[in-house]
Parts: structure tokens; C-alpha cells; sequence
């Protein structure tokens, strides 16, 4: 018994001494994954989706894209998005960041009549460095289509960091649509 206690404490020890040498996020990198689309009306649908960051060095601001696809029973969809954003403010370990992005939303539904609509959208939120392996993200966006209603959205994600390899979950909460993801995330720097 005395044994396990003093490895717990070792390991304890260990993962407390490491959270000090943590850094802050990383805002240069490319992600890819898998999403599962859960709308309020309709059936479920499963997707994919690319895209990432470019930090520029040491300033707090950086630029984002991302690209999805998904197929529901109807129909397929697709998104693009590209923006940048200011982070910073709260240490080492931790940054705020405020976003605004420009994109374009379509749907192509299997009998023919497609359409598309641009929007703008403002995110904001918190990055957090939990541990050196750890990142837990918080985000609020607010989305402004052309010619349909503003909807607002929750997000949470969760980045295990494997050196320049991070392993990812995450849940956003939308007005109509809920999606859970998975992904691998590639670290620049």
C-alpha cells in the first residue's frame, strides 16, 4: 500500500511540475476530422471537415479557413469560412480571442434546386492550456446569414497534445443543428 502511494505521489508530483512548464496555446496549425450532425428536424447526418490557423509569430493575431461536407438523406451540404482574429490577455497557459469570418453555406438536395447564402460571423472565447498535454477551448459565435435568420452557437472542444500531434473532441450547440466532432490536429510551432 505504502508502495502505490508513494508512485501516486511520484506521478502527482510529475504532472504538477510539468503544468508549470506548460505553454500557451499553439495558433499555427491544420486539423481534419470527422463530425456527426444532429439537426432539430430531419435525420442525422455524418461529414467531415479541414481547415486551420496561421499565427503570425509573435503578434496576437491570427488568420483561420475551414472547409466541411456533409450528406443527409435529402440532400448534401457544404460550408467554407475564412476570417481572422485577435487572441491574448490571460498568460502563459491561456488566451482569449475575438474572430470575424466571412463564408459561404450551400445545399444540394437530391432532387435538383440547390441554393447558397453568404454570412458573417463573430466568435469569441477562451483557450486554455490545462496541462502540457491538455486544452480544453470555450467558444460563442454568432452567425449572420444573408437571407435567413442570425442563429447563435456553443462550442466546446477538448485537444490532447502528443508533441505536434493533437487528438480531438468537441460539441457545438446550435439554434437548429448539434454536432459532435472528432479530429487530429497537426501543430506548426
Amino acid at each position: 500500500m505504502k508502495r502505490r502511494l508513494g508512485i501516486i505521489a511520484v506521478g502527482v508530483t510529475l504532472l504538477m511540475s510539468t503544468a508549470a512548464l506548460a505553454q500557451s496555446p499553439r495558433w499555427t496549425f491544420v486539423e481534419a476530422g470527422y463530425m456527426d450532425l444532429d439537426p432539430d428536424v430531419g435525420d442525422s447526418a455524418d461529414g467531415w471537415f479541414v481547415g486551420g490557423n496561421f499565427g503570425l509569430k509573435d503578434l496576437p493575431v491570427h488568420f483561420l479557413a475551414q472547409y466541411n461536407e456533409a450528406s443527409f438523406s435529402g440532400g448534401d451540404t457544404d460550408a467554407w469560412l475564412l476570417g481572422g482574429g485577435w487572441h491574448g490577455l490571460l498568460g502563459d497557459r491561456a488566451d482569449l480571442l475575438a474572430e470575424l469570418a466571412y463564408g459561404d453555406r450551400g445545399f444540394d438536395p437530391d432532387g435538383g434546386g440547390s441554393f447558397s447564402e453568404s454570412f458573417w460571423t463573430v466568435r469569441a472565447g477562451v483557450r486554455w492550456l490545462v496541462l502540457p498535454i491538455l486544452e480544453l477551448d470555450g467558444f460563442v459565435a454568432r452567425t449572420e446569414p444573408d437571407d435567413s435568420d442570425s442563429f447563435t452557437d456553443y462550442e466546446v472542444d477538448a485537444i490532447f497534445q502528443l508533441k505536434r500531434i493533437g487528438l480531438g473532441i468537441g460539441y457545438n450547440v446550435g439554434d437548429d443543428v448539434d454536432t459532435a466532432k472528432a479530429f487530429v490536429r497537426w501543430n506548426f510551432r
